[in-house]
């Protein structure tokens, strides 16, 4: 379901869609049906959590390809809904997307390395850098997971 891909014509109408204000909604006729089995695949993953860390191998090479955005953005979410086993794997992808030059791909990873529960201290070299990043949201994301890991470091210890 997460390489499911739209026909380029679909995808096209979709795309300028997405450009009208909210409130004109795409007509019943058009629907992306590839962003639909993404979303169904990522809420089965998270419904299977930890039981589906056997996917991970294939999840992580399946975000690396690059589908499309919204497959990789519910592919990154699918490795997290797993938990840390899922999550520890997919951090050197993750690290990749921060560093690449296409934004949206950029946008994806700082998120997901946002939502990391698993060795959070990996990450800290990517986000200093988005820190500084020229997009906003990569900024605002980067601020966000380094507060968290603040806050980690400085809680007392705990038994």
């Amino acid at each position: 379901m997460l390489i499911k891909k739209d026909p380029p014509v679909v995808s096209k109408l979709v795309d300028l869609w997405d450009r009208l204000p909210a409130w004109l909604g795409p007509p019943s006729w058009l629907r992306n049906q590839a962003g639909l089995a993404h979303g169904e695949a990522e809420i089965g993953f998270r419904i299977l959590g930890a039981e589906a860390r056997q996917a991970v191998p294939a999840l992580i090479k399946l975000y690396e390809q690059d589908i499309s955005l919204v497959s990789q953005d519910t592919t990154s979410n699918a490795l997290i809904s797993i938990g840390p086993a899922g999550q520890r794997l997919a951090i050197p992808s993750f690290l990749r997307g921060a560093a690449s030059s296409n934004v949206p791909v950029r946008v994806n990873a700082v998120l997901a390395l946002f939502q990391l529960d698993a060795e959070q201290l990996q990450v800290v070299p990517a986000l200093v850098k988005a820190l500084s990043d020229t997009i906003g949201f990569i900024r605002a994301d980067a601020a966000g997971v380094s507060g968290a890991l603040e806050q980690m470091r400085n809680r007392p210890f705990q038994h």
